[in-house]
């Protein structure tokens, strides 16, 4: 299994509903952040590739057929590269919006206690101030709103500058199924566009470490 897609915009985009969809019709399963809260295992994958230079992607992504969101999104050059037959999604959002969600979820999550080293929360919060905080927003930690929403301005124009239509859908899940449907070659649902991964969605997600080891 290889991946078909990569998702390469930011967080917080529409990428919890992104990845239902995308597993809807039939790219799955999808990697996800979400998916790291759920595994120990993949937590520390990820540790590995943010401060160890880990990166085996083929293992990293074993079993995925998509990618979206954080923590991949901050290798999406490199991604693009190593799996060249792969489409690429922009997922997109009014920038002030983007903003306000950020502060109300990921900035949060920023602030918490790392946990017991070598925890799974332990894992995965290092790797999230790593690349999120320290890589993407220069350290920042999203406080600077103006600085914030140029970074993210910044990233979405220079992804647009670096591949063509034919690869690159420049995409918000407003848009619903039709574009995307089209971008992917496969039929459209004749089923409403999934929602998920509210402000509530998020907190609950990442209120505890989980509960099993993997």
């Amino acid at each position: 299994m290889t991946l078909k897609l990569i998702g390469v915009g930011f967080g917080r985009t529409g990428t919890s509903s992104t990845k239902l969809a995308l597993e809807q019709l039939g790219i799955a399963p999808c990697h996800h952040m979400s998916d790291l809260v759920k595994s120990h295992t993949l937590s520390e994958k990820w540790y590995n590739v943010a401060f160890k230079q880990d990166r085996n992607w083929d293992k990293v992504f074993e079993g995925y057929e998509a990618t979206i969101d954080w923590p991949s999104v901050s290798y999406w050059r490199e991604l693009a590269d190593y799996y060249p037959e792969a489409k690429l999604l922009l997922t997109v959002r009014d920038s002030e919006k983007w903003y306000d969600s950020m502060v109300k979820t990921v900035l949060p999550t920023m602030e918490n206690p790392l946990g017991e080293e070598g925890s799974a929360v332990w894992f995965r919060r290092s790797t999230s101030i790593k690349l999120i905080k320290n890589d993407t927003f220069n350290g920042v930690g999203l406080t600077d709103r103006e600085a914030t929403i140029r970074r993210f301005m910044e990233h979405n124009a220079e992804v647009q500058a670096a591949f063509p239509p034919s690869r690159l859908l420049t995409w918000q899940v407003g848009d619903g199924w039709e574009p995307l449907c089209n971008f992917l070659d496969v039929p459209v649902p004749d089923t409403p566009f999934p929602h998920a991964n509210t402000k509530a969605d998020f907190s609950q997600m990442f209120k505890s470490d989980p509960k099993s080891p993997d």
